[in-house]
């Protein structure tokens, strides 16, 4: 089996990890951990320091980017194994990405957690989470957050 798991540095996102490395897994399974920067883009004309900041901000979230990789990796290799655990980072569009790479690496399952937005918050900012799992070729499971989850149990 092939396990796709998108991670970032948010709370959702974590919890959708440790769902991975708390299950029980076939000894053949293989685990990629995939980070998806979104990439830097700007239509009008910036000063030129202003720019310059951007662009030393943006190599300063693929540094983060990767060192987040690099330890859910060493996390997941104490407990599977290094021979089933490889990452990588991309930039592009974040639902985009991760359909692109599940379709060429032929994922089995694609792993994410789900910020839980509704309503405007989702029409402005989207759900990744909708989208993977509205146009994948494989399975997906969203996990969502556990404070989401409160939230809906108390309404």
């Amino acid at each position: 089996m092939r396990v796709l798991v998108a991670i970032d540095d948010s709370e959702c996102s974590g919890e959708a990890f440790e769902s991975v490395l708390k299950r029980h897994w076939s000894p053949d399974t293989q685990f990629k951990l995939l980070n998806v920067l979104e990439p830097l883009h700007w239509q009008y004309p910036l000063e030129e320091s202003f720019a310059a900041a951007l662009i030393e901000y943006h190599e300063e979230l693929k540094l983060s980017a990767h060192a987040l990789i690099k330890g859910q990796m060493d996390r997941l290799n104490l407990v599977f194994g290094e021979h089933n655990v490889s990452g990588c980072v991309m930039e592009g569009s974040v639902g985009e990405s991760i359909l692109a790479f599940a379709k060429t690496w032929k994922a089995d399952l694609i792993v994410l957690g789900s910020h839980g937005r509704n309503g405007l918050q989702k029409m402005i900012l989207g759900s990744v989470a909708d989208k993977v799992s509205r146009h994948a070729a494989c399975s997906v499971e969203i996990v969502k957050s556990k404070a989401k989850q409160k939230q809906e149990s108390a309404a």
